[in-house]
């Protein structure tokens, strides 16, 4: 394709290595992303454990702690307990569609490989007619 082109934007080729590049990292830091996820998710699974567990004792604890708390509290204490738990279970499934998309990530990056490769080539040859 390079050969048969005598009139060959430069420019316009070089923004696309560029482009592609990006494209590259952006897609090595989504993966890194990925594989350091385990750790987050642990603790995830604790925070959901502790808030999970709080709600029935406190349900069932509700007339020993009322002396304690004005029902506003209660209330608020519930609330935030509900809203932990329903931001740990979305963190849950949105973790488990990323482990399921793992082993895709990693064989389009190796895809990625080999089409920058083929622009490494692509490079050489437009380095070899700049020089000319």
């Amino acid at each position: 394709m390079l050969d048969s082109d005598k009139n060959f934007d430069f420019d316009n080729y070089s923004k696309s290595v560029k482009d592609k590049f990006k494209d590259k990292i952006l897609k090595e830091l989504y993966l890194s992303y990925i594989e350091s996820n385990e750790s987050i998710d642990k603790f995830s699974n604790w925070c959901l454990a502790i808030s999970g567990s709080m709600i029935p004792i406190i349900f069932l604890n509700i007339d020993k702690i009322s002396p304690y708390y004005s029902q506003l509290d209660l209330k608020f204490l519930i609330y935030i307990l509900v809203t932990s738990s329903f931001f740990g279970l979305l963190s849950k499934y949105i973790s488990f569609k990323i482990n399921a998309i793992k082993p895709a990530i990693i064989l389009i990056n190796k895809g990625i490989q080999e089409i920058l490769n083929e622009i490494k080539d692509e490079i050489d040859i437009v380095e070899k007619r700049v020089e000319k």
